[in-house]
């Protein structure tokens, strides 16, 4: 079991990780792509405009592509939470599962009204 804990700590830790990462790199990309475009004046002719789009469509897919990371990690999590809640009720009697966390947020995403869900699997 304290195998299982360690491997937990190190995924939730890892998760967070990823959420901070991501939301710099959008907030980097997004300021990057801002000024380049405004640098140009929004003039068709200035290549900043198309730079910095460029540039906005690489975050964009670099955000999508972190995103589907962060998920796949948190489904792992969630394995390894209801395999933790099995083994703490086996050696401790718990009847409630003692981790929840992404349990909760698994089934929050599922139960999601189907308008929710495709625009979520659309921009990550």
């Amino acid at each position: 079991m304290a195998l299982l804990l360690e491997e937990y700590r190190v995924l939730r830790t890892e998760f967070a990780q990823r959420v901070a990462v991501r939301v710099q790199l959008l907030g980097f990309v997004g300021i990057l792509a801002a000024v380049l475009v405004s640098a140009g004046g929004f003039r068709l002719d200035e290549p900043y405009l198309y730079v910095g789009s460029g540039i906005g469509v690489i975050g964009l897919w670099a955000w999508r592509t972190t995103n589907g990371a962060a998920q796949r990690l948190g489904i792992h999590l969630y394995e390894v939470e209801k395999r933790l809640n099995k083994l703490a009720s086996q050696a401790y009697g718990a009847q409630a599962p003692l981790f929840r966390w992404e349990g909760v947020r698994q089934r929050h995403r599922a139960d999601a009204p189907r308008p929710v869900q495709l625009l979520r699997r659309t921009i990550g």
